[in-house]
């Protein structure tokens, strides 16, 4: 804490540190959930309709390699969440980025490929509501400076 800075709610930094660690496990699912073999498995086929993860065809194999970077990326900040939620106060803007990523890639993106298509009710809806509840309750939970 800088010079003449106010100090953070002690309750407010628990519960950060704590979404901090749900959310980083949430993010780390999601890089697995990506593994280019548990998709040819079939195992997101009922979130896609009409795609064959086993097929090799090359847009597929696009497909399959575009989820996986997207499951890298939540993998990482999984892992520095974890790290961070150690000194919650410090990384503040990790937090915020959080956020910001599953609002987009959670709620934006999959508002898109319902519209698009490209993804079930049922998988939007249950999308919605990890990276939409996750965002929300990372907004409700950030702490704020105690007044003088």
């Amino acid at each position: 804490m800088g010079e003449g800075e106010r100090p953070f709610c002690p309750k407010k930094m628990k519960a950060i540190k704590w979404w901090m660690r749900i959310t980083a496990i949430l993010a780390i699912i999601r890089f697995f959930v990506s593994l280019p073999s548990l998709q040819r498995a079939g195992f997101i086929s009922n979130f896609t309709p009409g795609v064959d993860f086993a097929s090799l065809v090359p847009e597929v194999k696009a497909l399959v390699d575009a989820y996986f970077l997207a499951g890298l990326t939540f993998g990482v900040l999984g892992v520095w969440l974890m790290l961070g939620s150690r000194e919650p106060a410090r990384n503040l803007n990790l937090v915020k980025l959080t956020i910001a990523i599953f609002l987009v890639a959670g709620v934006v993106f999959d508002t898109y490929a319902l519209s698009n298509g490209t993804m079930t009710l049922v998988g939007y809806l249950i999308s919605i509501a990890i990276h939409g509840g996750a965002a929300l309750a990372g907004i409700a939970l950030y702490p704020r400076r105690l007044e003088a």
